[in-house]
C-alpha cells in the first residue's frame, strides 16, 4: 500500500473509533491480531475498545503524531476525558484527565495485523490521585 493510502486507511480507523462503529473494524483489523505481543481475536479487541469507551464515554482518539513508512504506522494518540468507571484499574475520581499512548501498528495486506501500545499510566494515575 502506498504511503498515502495507508495513511488515508489509518486515519479512517481512526474515524471509526471515534465514531464507535466497532463492527466495522473488519475493514480495517485482520480475524487474529497480535497486542502487546499477545495473540487475539478481532472481537476481543473490539471489547477492549468497547470496554474503554464503557469506561470513558467521551473517549476521542486525537492523532498528535503520525509517521508511515512501509506497512507501518507509529502514532501518538491524545486524550482529554473524564473516567467515569474503572481505567486501567484505577476507580474515577470525577477528574478530568489528559494522556497520550504511543501506538505501533503492522499492516498485512492492508489490515492492521500487530498493534504496540503504551499508554502513559502514570499521567492518568497521577491526575486521578491528584483529587
Amino acid at each position: 500500500m502506498a504511503k498515502a493510502d495507508l495513511e488515508a486507511t489509518y486515519r479512517a480507523y481512526i474515524a471509526v473509533l471515534n465514531g464507535r462503529r466497532f463492527d466495522k473494524l473488519v475493514k480495517y483489523v485482520h480475524d487474529r491480531i497480535t497486542y502487546n505481543d499477545e495473540p487475539m481475536t478481532r472481537q476481543q479487541y473490539e471489547s477492549l475498545l468497547a470496554g474503554d469507551v464503557r469506561a470513558i464515554p467521551d473517549l476521542v482518539f486525537q492523532i498528535r503524531t503520525l509517521v508511515v513508512q512501509r506497512q507501518e504506522v507509529a502514532c501518538r494518540l491524545w486524550f482529554e476525558c473524564t473516567p467515569q468507571h474503572e481505567f486501567l484499574g484505577i476507580e474515577p475520581t470525577g477528574a478530568s484527565i489528559a494522556f497520550a499512548e504511543h501506538v505501533f501498528y503492522e499492516f498485512e495486506n492492508d489490515k492492521i495485523k500487530r498493534i504496540c501500545s503504551l499508554i502513559d499510566r502514570g499521567a492518568v494515575e497521577k491526575q486521578l490521585r491528584r483529587t
